[in-house]
């Protein structure tokens, strides 16, 4: 347990819309929480009116846990601060550092614009942001897999922590942490992963004896074949994901046994790729 969060006023309601408020305006990135249920429980329904007993979480679980997916704006948000696109409580404003500063986003040639890459559980989405001279913004974002619409909005920060999207102003905050950023949003605490585009980097998702697919994707280079002696972390196939190469090596020294993959297939998370045999003596 991190804190316990208490609140008190002369009715329950009262009592009740502080301890919402509260759970709100309370931010932890790091570690795992239940800020974002606790902040929908306090909004529920029967439990507002008080009619709770020890089935209510159960019967309208899937309304409580719908909390476990992203803020609306949480995508947004994040690549915000990701790209050091806002201003910050303890920031010296622009205009102060620099003269060139003060011009804002300007281009002689269209808009500025920045991309970053944002990972949230098993989805990844490519955000791009487009900035005018007056500082508005315009977030697209869009999944890396798939051919899902891309969603569009605009956004204008007007303080630090404030932004006015669709005729609202919403209090959004966010910390940003080596390869992490934790959004605060309306009671709704969500962590992101920034993805670096240039890391292939080496997916082992290998068990002893046998290579699988880490994640879906198409399978690019096939280095190997059966019946190839090989060194544990030799380079094996090149897989091809998010936007990214990512390339599987061999778990251990063996003998190629079996491949169950050929360059141009395509290939689902946990699929057996290779398969190893140990070496005769």
């Amino acid at each position: 347990m991190i804190a316990k969060l208490i609140t008190h006023g002369p009715s329950r309601d009262v009592a009740l819309s502080r301890l919402t408020a509260a759970l709100e305006a309370t931010e932890v990135a790091g570690s795992t929480t239940n800020l974002s249920f606790l902040a929908a429980l306090t909004r529920h329904e029967g439990f507002a009116s008080g009619a709770v007993d020890t089935g209510l979480i159960a019967r309208d679980l899937d309304v409580l846990l719908a909390a476990d997916q992203p803020h609306d704006l949480s995508w947004e948000i994040a690549a915000l601060h990701a790209l050091q696109l806002v201003e910050r409580q303890d920031e010296t404003p622009d205009s102060a550092r620099s003269p060139f500063a003060a011009l804002g986003p300007w281009r002689l040639w269209g808009q500025a614009e920045s991309a970053v890459l944002l990972r949230h559980g098993e989805n990844a989405c490519e955000i791009r942001v487009r900035q005018s001279a007056d500082r508005a913004m315009t977030v697209q974002v869009q999944a890396i897999e798939g051919d899902g619409e891309i969603q569009s909005t605009d956004l204008k920060q007007i303080g630090p922590g404030r932004f006015r999207t669709a005729g609202r102003v919403v209090s959004a905050k966010a910390d940003c942490n080596g390869k992490n950023v934790t959004t605060f949003i309306e009671g709704r605490t969500d962590r992101f992963e920034i993805l670096d585009p240039l890391e292939g980097g080496e997916a082992t998702a290998s068990s002893g004896d046998a290579v699988h697919a880490p994640m879906s994707g198409l399978v690019k280079l096939v280095s190997a074949a059966p019946g190839q002696q090989v060194a544990k972390g030799e380079a094996l196939l090149v897989l091809e994901a998010m936007k990214m190469e990512h390339q599987l090596t061999s778990p251990r020294d063996g003998v190629l046994a079996e491949i169950h993959a050929t360059p141009g297939s395509h290939v689902s998370e946990g699929d057996l790729l290779l398969a190893l045999e140990p070496i005769d003596e």
